[in-house]
């Protein structure tokens, strides 16, 4: 029973560590819809520049550029 109350305890515990904190989390920008004229097509041309705004914490701005290429 002591082993049993203790997992349960456990696995409460590590469910309440898990919940995100929704102070952390910023929206910068956001689209509800996709609009009726976008349609999907051939592959862009890799030498087009597409600008692209990313908002960030300052502790990963060294991390910035690798994360973005793993994208």
């Amino acid at each position: 029973m002591y082993v049993l109350s203790l997992g349960l305890l456990s696995a409460l515990a590590a469910q309440a560590i898990a919940v995100p904190i929704a102070a952390d989390h910023v929206v910068h920008e956001r689209r509800g819809y996709v609009p009726d004229a976008w349609v999907k097509r051939d592959r862009l041309d890799p030498a087009v520049t597409l600008p692209v705004r990313i908002g960030m914490t300052q502790q990963n701005l060294d991390k910035g550029y690798d994360l973005l290429l793993e994208v």
